[in-house]
């Protein structure tokens, strides 16, 4: 009987004790709690799960504070570099929050993120939208809305605005900002190559439109070929008459290369202006994401 009522301490005592503990241990479903795990994981950059202790924050949260939180997880997902979920969040938070103090923040984020995505059109539609409602913020949002307007080609209007930045009281990137500024008056006043003007010199001369757009190598090529041809194609009608069968087929030739050179010229004129104007966007966007946001 003794050992049976030890044993029976012994189960009761390993049975009590686990729970005992379990019972003073923390409450992983707490707010606070949760909320502080979150900001440690951003603290450690593992930002896509801080996003999801955040939002279990933010259905357990008071409504003073979910404002804040909504935008610490668009916050989470844009460092992720997860500009699509990002964008989603800010949405959803310009839709919910519209007295909220980081309204204007939110907006700007969202302009960021459509900017990172290539939107640049969505991306300045929100910043026009913004700026008609809210005044006294508008330096940062300018700033953004030049780069926009540089990656659409649209040389003035960037320079115009990156101008009203650099115009404001003590903006904060004004080295870059006058970099952009020297982007946008480079490339509006860097003339391009006319097409029109290429496929008139190539119907000229063959390959000298070619050359005129830059691209030598293919310009002597043409002219070499067809001249070649239309030199092949002389001598065989000189030596068997006007009804000369070769002769017809260097002369069909020949042409068929002739109008594909016009052709080609337009194109490599074309493609000279795009690769400029690609290039100068290249080189903003560097230092827009050295910048911004």
């Amino acid at each position: 009987m003794r050992i049976s009522l030890k044993c029976f301490f012994f189960v009761l005592v390993l049975t009590l004790v686990p729970w005992h503990a379990f019972a003073a241990g923390p409450d992983y479903n707490d707010p606070q709690m949760i909320r502080s795990f979150a900001e440690w994981l951003v603290s450690e950059k593992e930002y896509l799960r801080a996003a999801s202790e955040y939002y279990r924050y933010y259905f357990l949260a008071l409504d003073k504070d979910r404002d804040e939180i909504l935008h610490a997880i668009g916050g989470c997902y844009e460092n992720a570099g997860d500009f699509v979920k990002a964008a989603q969040v800010y949405e959803k938070f310009l839709l919910l929050y519209v007295q909220s103090p980081l309204l204007a923040d939110s907006y700007y984020r969202l302009a960021w993120c459509m900017y990172k995505q290539g939107e640049y059109e969505k991306s300045t539609e929100r910043i026009n939208l913004f700026l008609k409602t809210n005044t006294g913020v508008d330096r940062p949002f300018l700033l953004l809305q030049g780069a926009n307007f540089i990656q659409m080609g649209q040389w003035s209007p960037a320079h115009e605005a990156i101008t009203r930045y650099l115009e404001s009281s003590e903006p904060a990137q004004r080295d870059s900002a006058e970099a952009l500024a020297a982007f946008a008056v480079s490339a509006r006043d860097i003339p391009e190559k006319s097409p029109v003007l290429a496929a008139f010199l190539s119907a000229l001369i063959p390959g000298t439109g070619k050359i005129y757009s830059g691209r030598w190598e293919d310009g002597l090529v043409s002219l070499v070929l067809i001249g070649a041809f239309g030199g092949v194609a002389i001598y065989s009608f000189m030596t068997d008459g006007m009804e000369s069968v070769p002769g017809w087929i260097y002369a069909s030739t020949g042409f068929a290369f002739y109008l594909g050179d016009i052709w080609g010229s337009i194109v490599a004129a074309s493609d000279y202006n795009s690769h400029r104007v690609e290039l100068l966007k290249e080189q903003a966007n560097e230092i827009v994401n050295k910048t911004l946001p």
